[in-house]
């Protein structure tokens, strides 16, 4: 672990930091991939001895975040209105209603979009909702004659909020079609309601919340501490899991996904799950490996060699973890062919094939399945061997 990393932890879990042996570029750049600065800078201002060229570093970079929050207040507040006045159920995730929970600050969160999940049945309403009052499609476009494997192939799409110049996802898993795969009728029902700035917003009950934080940050093998920091100040981790959240997690798929949270709630902020909290089933030694070298890979340097002759092979040990991730067959083989149905999917709606015959590119699946990792070992040989 680098030494800013180090002292961003420290100062997060409240311990004194030596800031003679900090370089303040190398904390702020490593900061900002974390998505904590605005956390460490108020720890940096309760700190002893804080350096004020650190400080004003930080300032600057807190305050651009502060306009981005302000931007996407406005996004959100004109969504949620457009949706209530179409009477379209919509529940909210993440982004600035989870940072007022949490923190009490709308801004200290650092949040790149706007995610909400409504049911698959609404999904062509709100996309023709949102298109005709000025939302851009920003990835693939929706469309009505390949729906069926359109909503199997992906979770979400997104557009862009011209006026705001903000990202808004829309969800209609909240993974994938085997995990979380939980109905969206059961989902509204457990709801709760939160206000942010006198209007009121659907968001996920507590439980839910917790458990599909904890499945966004195991999916992608916590690369981003942020995650990680925001399960730790949640209400969920300050009480022992109770049986009913363990049958919960294994009912959604996701009991992997709590059991690696846990762990990296141990190693990374202790007063919050001390050493002898108990975790049903320890991730293997090769996911615990996998989810250390993710982090330190958010803020490696590509031009750094020894990180460039590894990467391919980081990249087939994040494969393999995905696969390892996820429980049951159909989970895995999902998760392993969806980089390939992504790519061929938008191919096919551009040549106009007929929709009903999609499942002929499963066959081009098992080929790659078997194809890509051995592709990976010859580029990280092969890279390894001019170095």
């Amino acid at each position: 672990m680098n030494n800013s990393l180090e002292s961003i932890l420290a100062l997060l879990n409240g311990q004194t930091v030596d800031f003679t042996t900090i370089q303040p570029d190398n904390l702020l750049s490593t900061a900002n991939s974390h998505r904590l600065t605005n956390h460490v800078y108020r720890k940096l201002l309760t700190a002893s001895s804080t350096p004020t060229e650190l400080i004003q570093k930080f300032k600057l970079e807190v305050r651009q975040n502060q306009h981005r929050a302000l931007l996407q207040l406005q996004s959100l507040l004109a969504l949620q209105q457009l949706l209530q006045r179409h009477n379209i159920p919509a529940l909210f995730l993440k982004g600035l209603l989870l940072s007022q929970q949490l923190y009490g600050d709308i801004s200290l969160r650092q949040v790149r979009d706007i995610d909400l999940l409504v049911a698959k049945d609404t999904v062509m309403s709100v996309d023709k909702l949102l298109r005709d009052h000025g939302y851009q499609p920003f990835e693939h476009e929706l469309n009505q004659k390949y729906l069926t494997p359109l909503l199997f192939t992906y979770k979400d799409t997104a557009y862009l909020d011209p006026t705001h110049n903000t990202i808004i996802e829309l969800h209609w898993y909240l993974d994938n079609p085997y995990t979380f795969n939980v109905p969206f009728t059961q989902l509204w029902q457990d709801r709760r309601i939160m206000q942010l700035s006198n209007h009121d917003f659907n968001t996920l009950s507590a439980e839910d919340e917790w458990l599909y934080l904890c499945n966004h940050g195991s999916r992608h093998a916590w690369f981003r501490l942020h995650w990680l920091y925001d399960i730790a100040q949640h209400p969920q981790a300050l009480a022992t899991p109770k049986k009913s959240l363990q049958e919960k997690a294994k009912q959604y798929g996701v009991n992997k996904h709590l059991d690696l949270a846990f762990f990296m709630l141990k190693n990374y902020f202790p007063k919050v799950c001390p050493p002898d909290h108990p975790i049903k089933n320890r991730p293997s030694q090769f996911m615990q490996t996998t989810v250390l070298r993710q982090i330190e890979l958010c803020h490696a340097p590509l031009e750094n060699s020894n990180v460039s002759t590894t990467l391919n092979f980081d990249q087939l040990r994040y494969v393999v973890f995905s696969y390892l991730i996820y429980r049951g067959l159909r989970n895995k083989w999902y998760t392993l062919s969806n980089q390939v149905r992504l790519k061929y999917f938008a191919q096919w709606m551009e040549r106009g094939l007929p929709s009903n015959l999609f499942f002929l590119c499963y066959f081009k699946v098992v080929a790659y399945a078997l194809y890509r990792p051995l592709t990976k070992i010859y580029n990280f040989l092969k890279i390894k061997n001019k170095n």
